[in-house]
């Protein structure tokens, strides 16, 4: 067993659903509404709604797609970068 299981209640309660294997309970309400629109909307832009709206209950989400984030829109907003300061390519 995990040692800091009881100083970190919140982080064992994750830690105890990704080894369940269960998504939280109303994940989905974070997803973005879509709307008929007759303009439509790029797929990879409705993508990029999608991954910044759910790191707020999926803390287990990662994303992105090498030197092409930026251009298929897989960054997520306001999350952290696993990439070395020297090497991302955001400014």
């Amino acid at each position: 067993m995990w040692p800091g299981r009881a100083a970190h209640p919140e982080r064992a309660g994750l830690l105890d659903r990704l080894q369940a294997r269960r998504l939280p309970d109303g994940w989905t309400e974070a997803l973005p509404d879509f709307p008929a629109d007759p303009k439509g909307m790029a797929t990879r832009a409705a993508s990029a709604e999608v991954l910044s709206a759910l790191p707020p209950v999926l803390p287990e989400l990662w994303g992105g797609s090498a030197d092409l984030a930026g251009s298929n829109d897989t960054t997520m907003d306001g999350e952290p970068s696993f990439v070395p300061a020297d090497r991302q390519t955001k400014d």
